[in-house]
């Protein structure tokens, strides 16, 4: 095994890379939890692959997600039994005191999608940070029961392994550790992939603002004084004595400064020849502001809208599903008047009632008056609206 290390300029990519990813799926989570989650700032180690099981203190799963940035890389997060029957637990709908830490199917399949929604968010942050793509794909979860024990899966290589840690904090509910893991080689190559997109990104040359700005000297433009037009004599002031030639008139009036008629100004005695006049500027009156009178406290003001009322207008496309079921396009094409169709259920079994496409209870057919109805007999538990969460991703 070869030394592997980061040089200081990767290891501050790397930490700006997990800030920005990390701050994103926090509040990811947050949304699905419901609960405030923190995630501290990273601390970068480098390790050997016998060394890994030195990190994890009780058994913990594995969540391996697969990211895409020209080069593909597999990283992996470490939640410890327990933590992960906490979020799970919340994600059902419960308070994060679950009465066992038993990991089943389930719960597996909870936290893949935790932290597929987590990553999924993180990419769309990486992708704006730095300007390419970064591309998610379905994650995977493992149970590890004994960590001294722990081997990785091959997509992880031999090692030596970049580890990023966190601390892992939910209002008051789990303070705790999550462990990022990254095959060394793969980092260096996905750290170097963003910034080499970053620095194209910022080295390509601005656009000059006009062709004729001015020329900036020490960091102030410098701006040239007004030109006036060749054609008008100087304005002279009415108090100075005519040097102009006998017998000739001036094409234009003087300048005056501006102002009421009734004003007056005091005009220098004095001008050096052919040098213009500027008209003198009235210095801004400021006003106070005067605010119409508030409205009368008496007055009744209308109750806030509940939640419910805020979306009273918003159209739900109910639909009660007998069954499915799956065939081949030759026998759809042999479909005619009177064929049957076999469904995946039997008769007598609930029908499924769905409520934009998400199955919310099931229930039994009747009639009435003529009409079919459907009779509610089970509402499908927060648990099992999660079991359908595997393979969904942002």
């Amino acid at each position: 095994m070869t030394d592997f290390i980061l040089q200081p300029e990767e290891l501050a990519a790397l930490e700006e890379i997990s800030i920005t990813a990390m701050g994103a799926g926090a509040t990811t989570l947050s949304i699905l939890l419901n609960q405030q989650v923190d995630i501290s700032s990273p601390d970068i180690r480098i390790l050997p692959a016998d060394h890994l099981f030195q990190l994890l203190q009780e058994p913990s799963v594995l969540v391996e997600i697969p990211i895409d940035v020209g080069n593909r890389i597999i990283i992996g997060f470490f939640f410890g039994q327990a933590d992960t029957a906490r979020i799970t637990d919340l994600m059902m709908g419960g308070e994060g005191s679950p009465p066992d830490t038993i990991i089943d199917e389930l719960r597996l399949s909870a936290i893949s999608e935790a932290v597929n929604q987590m990553i999924g968010m993180a990419a769309n942050a990486l992708t704006s940070s730095y300007g390419t793509k970064v591309e998610v794909s379905p994650p995977q979860a493992t149970i590890i029961d004994r960590p001294e024990e722990l081997l990785l899966p091959p997509t992880f290589g031999e090692g030596p392994y970049v580890v990023i840690s966190y601390v892992f904090l939910i209002e008051a509910l789990i303070e705790s550790q999550i462990l990022q893991i990254l095959p060394g080689a793969a980092s260096r190559e996905f750290i170097n992939a963003l910034k080499a997109r970053s620095a194209s990104a910022s080295q390509q040359p601005a656009k000059p603002v006009h062709e004729s700005a001015p020329e900036l000297t020490s960091g102030i433009a410098q701006s040239a004084p007004p030109r006036m037009p060749q054609n008008l004599p100087s304005a002279m002031p009415p108090s100075a004595p005519a040097s102009m030639p006998s017998g000739t008139t001036p094409s234009v009036p003087p300048i005056m400064p501006p102002g009421p008629p009734h004003e007056t100004h005091d005009w220098p005695s004095q001008m050096p020849a052919g040098q213009p006049m500027a008209p003198q500027r009235q210095q801004p009156v400021a006003h106070p502001v005067h605010f119409g009178p508030l409205a009368n406290q008496n007055t009744a003001i209308p109750a806030a809208t509940s939640g419910l009322d805020l979306i009273l207008d918003v159209p739900l496309k109910v639909t009660v599903e007998l069954g499915r079921t799956r065939m081949q396009i030759r026998d759809v094409l042999e479909l005619g008047k009177g064929s049957v169709v076999e469904l995946d259920k039997l008769a007598g079994e609930p029908v499924d009632l769905l409520v934009n496409g998400k199955l919310i209870a099931r229930g039994e057919v009747v009639v009435i008056d003529e009409n079919f109805g459907i009779r509610v007999t089970d509402i499908v538990s927060p648990a099992e609206r999660v079991s359908g969460f595997r393979g969904v991703g942002i």
